[in-house]
């Protein structure tokens, strides 16, 4: 698991503006960015999945964000992007201000993965901020059982280390 960022300063204005300001030329311009910086990441991948939201938000918001980001991503990188190759189950309330435990009790469980999608494939897996990584962690663990071959974790930015 690896992020591109850490999350503060403009890059934490940048993806506040691109989740809750609809500015999605902001998602190729990031893509863009990342994407020269790849390089430090020599994964083998065959697809990129994106981390999916509830079906309540991605109707309330009418878009992804992560998705905003991972398309022209992977079209740089000659990767398909497969977005219903995760599905969230059920709704979970924001993360935001919850705990580590709280977070990991959250997702727990929350994730399917479509097999006929996956099966035998090395998956790039990305969101947006990782602050405990519970999310990507229930993501991880239905590709995997899935049939995935590999799972490799990626975000935009991780919340900052606290000391």
């Amino acid at each position: 698991m690896r992020s591109w960022a850490v999350f503060n300063g403009t890059l934490r204005d940048a993806l506040h503006t691109l989740k809750y300001k609809r500015n999605f030329g902001l998602g190729i311009s990031l893509a863009e960015q990342i994407h020269r910086d790849f390089g430090k990441f020599p994964w083998p991948v065959d697809a990129l999945v994106p981390i999916p939201l509830s079906r309540g938000r991605q109707a309330q918001r009418g878009y992804n964000q992560v998705m905003l980001v991972a398309v022209p991503l992977a079209d740089s990188m000659n990767l398909p992007t497969l977005p219903s190759a995760l599905c969230r189950m059920r709704e979970t309330r924001t993360q935001v201000g919850l705990n580590a435990h709280e977070r990991r009790q959250n997702v727990q469980q929350i994730f399917q993965a479509d097999s006929r999608l996956v099966r035998g494939r090395r998956i790039l897996l990305m969101d947006d901020v990782i602050t405990t990584g519970a999310t990507i962690a229930d993501a991880a663990r239905a590709l995997r059982e899935a049939g995935a071959s590999a799972v490799y974790a990626f975000s935009i930015a991780r919340a900052p280390l606290e000391h």
